[in-house]
């Protein structure tokens, strides 16, 4: 490699000069000053194919660098800058053949090492990936560079565990690695050990608050985690550098849903909307925002929005035939509820929401088969077997309801609604099946665990006690329940007092079936409004 001098080694110190105050389009000038005097020397494209790489003139920099190997076959530091110019421009096997040249010049350097095995990651040879890695931390055992690449090979590998050693040592080197916090971060997240990866994410973004990519990462953690205030900041962090960021603002919207930010939340779905108006994710968000806020007809008209675009789409129909029956437009829920079971006909929330919307319609039977339809795919769903309890109390069939609710309790023991209705039957049904000492001590657990505030469970806790025969027990627990109650709600629990004032319990009676059934009705019991 030739030596410039006079004039042209005066430009190459000019051109020097410029590169380390960054002025690397006056470097170029120099440089090329410099070569048009001395139109060999290698040493004089590679510096100049330097500042054009720091100007992000990829293919002038290939040039350039190309030249300087022409001139001067064993200069390593070309072979090595060529290879990095062609792996940020994507050419993963170019890169690994100058990364080979320049590990044969100067094979005591770890560099071309780590830079082979990372474009061998790309290529997806990850085991001669790790192979390059372990020889780079051989040769530099303190390279946190080194230790870092043959962490993220270890993670691609599926070993988290070596891969978090790795990382762990590159920060004794440097613990201000702000992107080695995130690989660690996620590699715990691998491992299942979201504290210790949200740990990692929040240093990182200590060292460097402007580490965009930690916030994405974050984000996701406090979202999946339920931390909606933290998930919510930290998706606003984002858009504040990435407003177009559609999944962002997505996620943003719901995690506001959650704190009950519902204006904010429709705002940045309908964002989400103008951004992708065929993409069916925004309204069926944005109908989910309505039905928390119980705007019915919005929420109806967006999850109809959701089934022209979808019109397989099941959680859709599930959705607007709940709306529908919060409207009180039953048999409308009912064809939507029908609709999901023709789409999932081996799933049990068609046939759970279908019953339930039966129930409501007064078709008690029709919603006992669908019922224990569901529980043929749910046998052990709370909310299925509660639903079977609550039908087979409207059909008159105490006995079957007290095991359903019984079996309830059984999958969640503190279900209250489950040990009301045990409790209120078990005291006021049929003799052959009543256990007023049972009822007394669910109805007493349910007000204590309520602080005696909720006039259902109190008129239950009354009606338990004069079973018990304990009737000034009785009237001051129902006097209680009826000073909760608006005047307009209290005439059944006057009812129910008149009799233990005359020292008589309350036992349920026959109502009389309806037209064409062979069922008995009672009154359900009373649960919290």
């Amino acid at each position: 490699m030739l030596t410039p001098t006079g004039q042209a080694l005066e430009l190459l110190r000019r051109g020097q000069t410029y590169a380390r105050r960054d002025e690397y389009a006056r470097a170029v000038e120099a440089f090329t000053g410099a070569i048009d005097l001395t139109p060999d020397d290698a040493g004089l494209y590679f510096a100049r194919g330097n500042a054009h790489v720091a100007l992000s003139q990829l293919p002038l920099a290939l040039e350039d660098f190309t030249r300087a190997i022409e001139r001067a076959p064993k200069l390593s530091d070309a072979w090595h800058n060529r290879a990095t110019t062609h792996a940020e421009r994507g050419e993963f096997v170019e890169a690994v053949f100058d990364y080979t040249e320049a590990i044969g010049l100067s094979p005591y350097d770890h560099d071309p090492l780590v830079g082979r095995g990372v474009a061998l990651m790309k290529l997806a040879k990850l085991d001669d990936a790790r192979a390059d890695f372990d020889a780079a931390v051989e040769l530099a055992p303190t390279s946190g560079r080194a230790l870092f690449q043959r962490g993220h090979c270890r993670a691609a590998q599926g070993n988290h565990e070596a891969a978090i050693v790795d990382f762990a040592l590159a920060l004794e080197i440097n613990p201000r690695q702000s992107r080695v916090y995130v690989a660690r971060a996620l590699a715990h997240e691998a491992l299942g050990a979201r504290g210790a990866a949200l740990l990692d994410l929040t240093t990182a973004l200590r060292v460097n608050p402007k580490l965009i990519e930690a916030y994405p990462h974050r984000a996701r953690l406090h979202f999946e985690m339920q931390k909606w205030q933290n998930a919510h900041d930290d998706y606003s962090a984002v858009l504040r550098t990435a407003p177009k960021n559609d999944v962002a603002r997505n996620h943003r919207a719901i995690a506001s849903a959650e704190l009950g930010l519902f204006p904010e939340a429709v705002a940045d779905l309908t964002a989400v909307i103008a951004a992708a108006p065929d993409d069916p994710e925004g309204y069926f968000n944005r109908g989910q925002v309505h039905v928390r806020q119980k705007d019915w007809e919005r929420a109806i008209a967006d999850f109809n929005r959701v089934i022209a675009l979808a019109p397989d789409d099941a959680a859709a129909y599930l959705q607007r035939g709940h709306a529908s029956v919060a409207m009180l437009d039953v048999e409308n829920g009912i064809a939507d509820f029908t609709r999901v079971i023709a789409l999932e006909p081996n799933a049990a929330r068609g046939y759970y929401n279908r019953a339930t919307a039966l129930l409501k319609a007064g078709r008690a039977a029709e919603a006992r088969t669908d019922a224990a339809r569901a529980a043929e795919f749910e046998p052990d769903r709370v909310a299925v077997r509660f639903l079977q309890g609550q039908i087979d109390y409207e059909l008159g069939d105490p006995a079957s309801a007290i095991a359903h609710f019984n079996r309830t309790l059984e999958l969640e023991p503190d279900h209250r609604p489950a040990m009301n209705s045990l409790a209120w039957l078990l005291a006021t049904t049929t003799s052959g099946l009543r256990d007023p000492a049972r009822a007394l001590d669910l109805a007493n657990h349910l007000g204590d665990a309520t602080q005696h505030a909720q006039a259902g469970y109190l008129d239950t806790l009354a009606a338990a006690n004069a079973a018990m025969m304990r009737f000034s027990t009785a009237i001051e627990w129902q006097q209680k329940a009826i000073a909760l109650l608006p005047h307009d709600d209290r005439d059944d629990y006057l009812e129910r007092l008149h009799l233990y004032e005359a020292g008589m319990p309350f036992h349920e009676i026959q109502k009389g079936p309806p037209a064409g059934s062979n069922t008995i009705l009672y009154p359900a019991p009373r649960q919290p409004s």
